[in-house]
Order: C-alpha cells, then sequence, then structure tokens
C-alpha cells in the first residue's frame, strides 16, 4: 500500500538531490581550477627546466587535460 505523500517525499528528494549535485559539480570545478594553477607555478617550470618532457616521453599537461570530464563523471 502506498501512503498518501509518497510521491511529494519522491519529488522533494530529486529536488534536494539536484542542488546536492550542483554543489558537487561546483566543488570539482574549483578543485580542478586550483589544481592547474598549482601545476602551472609549481610543477610546470620544474618540468620545463629537467626536460620531464623528453626524458619520460610525457607532453607536458596543458589546460585542454584540466578542463576536461573524467570518464566518471560521464557515467549518469
Amino acid at each position: 500500500m502506498v501512503e498518501p505523500g509518497w510521491a511529494a517525499q519522491e519529488d522533494a528528494a530529486a529536488a534536494t538531490g539536484g542542488a546536492v549535485a550542483d554543489e558537487v559539480a561546483d566543488r570539482t570545478a574549483l578543485i580542478a581550477a586550483r589544481l592547474k594553477q598549482i601545476y602551472k607555478k609549481a610543477v610546470l617550470p620544474v618540468e620545463k627546466k629537467y626536460r620531464y618532457d623528453y626524458f619520460y616521453e610525457s607532453p607536458l599537461m596543458t589546460d585542454v587535460e584540466f578542463d576536461g570530464t573524467c570518464s566518471s563523471e560521464l557515467r549518469v
């Protein structure tokens, strides 16, 4: 037997879940932006100085790699 307010509770939970998802997305974007700043300021100069890309045959990171979505974000 279904309780009378069940549908309303489900709608409220869905609305709250959307707000939580937005908050998580905002935090993720802030963290990614800060990591990009740290990389450019602290890590990239060291990689360039010691030619990391040449010795390890791995290209230096670009903005695209920080701004792209990861595969776990694509699963919905």
